[in-house]
């Protein structure tokens, strides 16, 4: 029989050494987030939910401390929250190899999924029924998305610095898309830099001000070859800025896959969201689908690869030493405030502007009584988000038969 002792993983959690031991737990996280991965409908949201009730006080994998204090820190890294926690999740579990089954088979059911959506989109598209459904769809889509940025910004609804952030964030990205990341990711340094100035004496804060300032306002860029090469680039870039919901992406893939590359029209954006929404699993996975229309199984794989690598990375590698430092840190707390701010911001922006985009398949008229069908659905029923989509589709294909008659 092989020898087996007690360890700790990377994470701290107590491991059971040995063939046996490891493959057993391999296999429970395994079967858990493959069966999420097919019926975790609802969004990030539901997903944690999910977590919370069956790992945390159902299997007891980790204290509810301890998970409180690493979803803190797990909402200030990039990446989107439900895949983050479900990899951390899984390496407490079975260490570093536990994280990747984790995230992997959360990730994998939806990928399959997209992809058969994107080899028989062209051909649905083609037929006259699919255009006022596909029209309905990404109409409820929007609807969908407001309502959950409105559960977003449920922690912070009633701080006043929240709201002036979100509104600054807002115009800065109506005014320049490109800068999305870099408005993100700077609003929580900001946020972090203003708690520490504000414990600070009069002489260190005109020091840390000038330093600072620079910082905030330096950005990068970069030339890249080949369709893959600028897939990976989009994604990869989308992955390490997107904070708190897999929906903080949409601003910045629009702007790089509609308006600066031109690989899908709007109309196929918004598809793609609206399949997103009625998949199960991660949100990001919308990236497969736009993967797959650029450039076929390759593009969705690395697509997919890319937006989701950054989460893998930062749980598996630095964080549980983060975890063990910063988890109940006000600096953390504070970076979240002002980056969820940003990410609502922004994302109300570009929903305002889809919104505003020539109709194709319906009118805005239209569009708006099932957006805003939608979102009240959603607000105040609990319809699952992978029915409310379809059926804004199947309302708007009534409402235009109803009209047209």
């Amino acid at each position: 029989m092989a020898a087996t002792k007690e360890k700790r993983s990377d994470t701290g959690a107590r491991l059971v050494e040995g063939p046996q031991g490891r493959r057993s737990r391999l296999t429970e996280i395994a079967s858990y987030f493959l069966k999420l991965g097919f019926l975790g409908f609802g969004g990030p949201l539901a997903l944690m939910a999910a977590y919370q009730k069956d790992l945390v006080e159902g299997r007891k994998w980790i204290s509810n401390e301890r998970f409180g204090q690493a979803l803190a820190l797990i909402k200030a890294l990039p990446g989107a929250t439900a895949t983050q926690t479900a990899i951390y999740l899984g390496s407490v579990r079975g260490g570093r190899l536990g994280g990747i089954v984790a995230g992997t088979c959360l990730i994998a059911p939806s990928f399959f999924m997209m992809l058969a959506l994107g080899a028989f989109y062209t051909s649905v598209e083609a037929l006259a029924w699919s255009k006022p459904l596909l029209f309905g769809m990404q109409a409820a889509a929007l609807g969908v998305i407001t309502e959950s940025v409105w559960r977003l910004a449920k922690p912070y609804r009633g701080d006043a610095v929240f709201w002036v952030v979100t509104a600054v964030a807002a115009a800065l990205t109506a005014l320049r898309p490109s800068m999305e990341p870099l408005v993100i990711i700077g609003s929580g340094i900001l946020g972090a830099l203003l708690l520490k100035l504000s414990e600070l004496g009069p002489d260190k804060k005109r020091n840390l001000a000038a330093f600072a300032l620079p910082a905030f306002l330096v950005g990068s860029s970069g030339a890249s070859l080949g369709i893959l090469t600028k897939l990976v680039g989009v994604f990869l870039k989308a992955g390490f800025v997107v904070f708190g919901t897999g929906l903080a992406v949409v601003p910045l893939l629009k702007h790089d896959v509609v308006d600066t590359h031109h690989w899908l029209t709007n109309q196929q954006f918004m598809d793609a969201l609206a399949f997103g929404q009625i998949t199960p699993g991660p949100v990001l996975i919308t990236s497969t689908f736009i993967g797959y229309k650029v450039a076929g199984l390759v593009g969705a794989a690395v697509a997919t690869a890319g937006v989701f690598f950054p989460g893998f990375f930062n749980i598996l590698t630095w964080f549980p030493i983060a975890e063990r430092k910063l988890g109940n840190s006000p600096y953390t707390r504070r970076f979240v405030l002002f980056a969820v701010g940003a990410v609502i911001g922004s994302i109300l922006v570009t929903v305002a502007r889809l919104a505003a985009a020539p109709a194709v398949g319906g009118t805005h008229t239209l569009a708006a009584v099932v957006g805003g069908g939608a979102l009240l659905l959603a607000l105040f029923t609990k319809i699952p988000v992978w029915l409310l989509i379809p059926g804004g589709g199947a309302l708007s294909i009534a409402l235009q038969a109803l009209v047209g008659s």
